[in-house]
């Protein structure tokens, strides 16, 4: 595109920062319901495989750094 910022108007500027925005957090939303996901699977393939929960929660705080109460809440939400 040729136009410089001076050529856009004050509005179009505006709307572009908006989608700008809405873009990034997105991407953001995105991220976490991936990561979600992830720990969820990766919760999942350990009890199936007969990891014991606490050796289970060791590894969710360890891949996933989170701390002790955040791995037991997903493994409760999870794992059962």
């Amino acid at each position: 595109c040729d136009m410089t910022m001076a050529q856009f108007s004050r509005d179009d500027i505006l709307i572009y920062q908006g989608r700008e925005e809405g873009r990034e957090e997105g991407r953001e939303e995105g991220r976490e319901e991936g990561r979600e996901e992830g720990i969820r699977a990766f919760i999942l393939d350990k009890v199936e495989d007969g990891i014991a929960e606490n050796v289970i929660i060791q590894k969710l705080r360890r891949h996933f750094t989170l701390d002790e109460k955040t791995a037991r809440q997903y493994y409760r939400r999870c794992g059962k």
